[in-house]
């Protein structure tokens, strides 16, 4: 059960060290467990090498498939992420 509320938050870089250093030190240490409570998805590059078109679009975000509580979609116009109803 949650609260109701979907919090997003990005960094600009890979690893994501910010976040991670977030989860480790401030979330777990209050009790919060990752793929329960929270998740760091990558962004999706929707075009690639010569413009090709990622074979991900219309999947989900990797790393969100076994997530009961996050929907994800790879569109044309972006990744997307949204909660899902309980």
């Amino acid at each position: 059960m949650t609260n109701g509320k979907l919090y997003v938050a990005a960094e600009m870089r890979y690893p994501a060290d910010f976040l991670i250093t977030l989860v480790s030190e401030i979330l777990e240490p209050m009790g919060l467990v990752y793929n329960i409570d929270m998740v760091i998805l990558q962004e999706q590059l929707i075009h690639g090498v010569r413009g090709e078109v990622t074979p991900l679009l219309g999947k989900k975000i990797p790393g969100s498939e076994d997530l009961s509580w996050l929907g994800s979609q790879v569109r044309l116009n972006g990744n997307f992420v949204w909660k899902i109803s309980e």
